[in-house]
């Protein structure tokens, strides 16, 4: 079995990004319909749950536990409303979810199959999508049962100590945290090999990463370091952004209720600090039939936030490799053929 290169593999987002400047803009394309897709759906069909919960009251201080009880209870009816809101966005969620996985594994696993950005909606996608819902009910489970076994430690030590201190409590969340953190490292390349296969293979990844989980670990931990310093040059640059067109009447006049809807995207990146947030509640966007209303689109969509929504888009398109290509870099790396050179992202010319 080959061995895994930590800088070349946590290196491979960058290498995507710099090979691919189209393929970052088809991303950032998709990302901006989503958005809007999301936005349309919240705003069209649920502009009412928005506005109650932007008349609700802000708690002030620190309220007694009546009050606050009193305040959950009222907003229940709320939180029922918007539930069907929620039903119809996940699996969209996870349709846009398998699409972006997908890509990233052909970035680098299939990497002449380049048209459309590496975007496709078919059979490997369908396959990614299983794979997400198996993944998350098996995560479901085994985090019941590292919790069953993190109990156990703290039950123990709390045993042998009598109770002393916060050792017990500390040895609960060590063994939790550092079974979760195996747990998902070493299920971490079921992705990329479901797509390497064509098949739909949960567990098939367990005994590949067999000696592997610490230059799995530092890769991750690399690829995330990278991601950071990345993430902040581009947070400078939205930052130039927000206050180049603050005075341009940019995202200042969106509401809460507008700022949440374009929050409950699954990709969407959150805005600089610089941008501000208005009191007032605006117009609905959409006519009671669904349809735009253009004349408040028009008073809405201003030239500033067009310019926010397409530089959110491109940072989104830009981060996107760094989290997404290393397991498939890692995967290409374990099942290479030692006799020849990995080549595609992962060679270093």
């Amino acid at each position: 079995m080959a061995n895994i290169s930590v800088v070349d593999a946590a290196f491979t987002g960058l290498r995507v990004v710099r090979r691919n400047p189209g393929a970052v803009i088809a991303w950032a394309i998709l990302h901006l319909i989503s958005v809007a897709l999301f936005t349309w759906l919240a705003l069209s069909r649920f502009h009412d749950v928005f506005a109650k919960i932007h008349a609700m009251p802000i708690m002030q201080g620190h309220p007694d536990p009546a009050t606050a009880q009193a305040r959950l209870h009222a907003m229940a009816p709320i939180f029922h409303e918007i539930l069907p809101l929620y039903a119809i966005m996940f699996p969209i969620a996870l349709v846009l979810a398998s699409i972006f996985i997908c890509a990233m594994n052909r970035a680098v696993l299939r990497p002449r199959e380049d048209g459309l950005g590496y975007l496709r909606l078919g059979l490997d996608e369908f396959r990614q999508f299983a794979l997400l819902i198996a993944l998350f009910v098996v995560q479901l489970i085994a985090g019941v049962l590292v919790g069953g076994l993190a109990y156990a430690a703290l039950y123990l030590t709390r045993t042998v100590t009598h109770g002393a201190g916060a050792l017990p409590m500390i040895v609960g969340v060590t063994v939790f945290c550092l079974g979760m953190i195996l747990f998902k490292v070493k299920m971490s390349l079921a992705s990329a090999q479901s797509f390497a296969t064509r098949q739909i293979n949960v567990f098939g990844t367990w005994g590949l990463t067999n000696g592997q989980f610490l230059p799995m670990v530092a890769t991750y931990i690399l690829a995330f370091i990278l991601s950071l310093v990345v993430g902040l040059i581009l947070l400078f640059v939205l930052a130039v952004v927000g206050m180049v067109t603050a005075g341009m009447g940019g995202m200042s006049h969106m509401d809460a209720a507008h700022m949440a809807s374009f929050h409950l995207g699954a990709f969407h990146l959150p805005g600089p600090h610089t941008l501000t947030v208005t009191a007032g509640m605006p117009p609905n966007l959409f006519l009671p039939n669904g349809m735009p209303d253009m004349h408040a689109l028009a008073l809405f969509l201003t030239p500033a936030v067009v310019i926010q929504l397409v530089v959110h888009a491109l940072v989104f398109a830009i981060l996107l490799p760094f989290a997404l290509t290393p397991p498939a870099a890692i995967y290409k790396a374990l099942t290479a053929d030692p006799n020849r050179g990995a080549g595609g992202v992962l060679n270093m010319s």
